[in-house]
């Protein structure tokens, strides 16, 4: 895996995983309304999404990141620190 000096993954080695989940994110969507743009006050169409149904998504990434894999841990393991982890997705272009 490519990493850059600072830790982050490479753009060219993360891109199938980034594309997995903003397709899982896309589908997930559902309509909530509108909201108000916070820099120009516009009315623009606000969406929920249900966190269950991308949440295997985000660990599939989550372990790609940090090399950890799906599985359940053992008691041992489950007290061994793990990387905590923000996702903030923005997917405009």
């Amino acid at each position: 895996m490519a990493m850059n000096p600072i830790g982050s993954v490479s753009r060219e080695v993360a891109q199938p995983k980034v594309i997995a989940l903003e397709k899982a994110l896309n589908a997930a969507m559902i309509p909530a309304g509108t909201a108000k743009e916070a820099d120009f006050g516009r009315e623009v169409p606000a969406f929920e999404i249900d966190a269950a149904t991308v949440e295997h998504e985000f660990q599939k990434l989550y372990s790609y990141l940090f090399y950890f894999e799906n599985t359940a841990y053992s008691a041992e393991e489950i007290d061994r620190p793990v990387p905590t982890a923000i996702f903030i997705a923005n997917f405009e272009s």
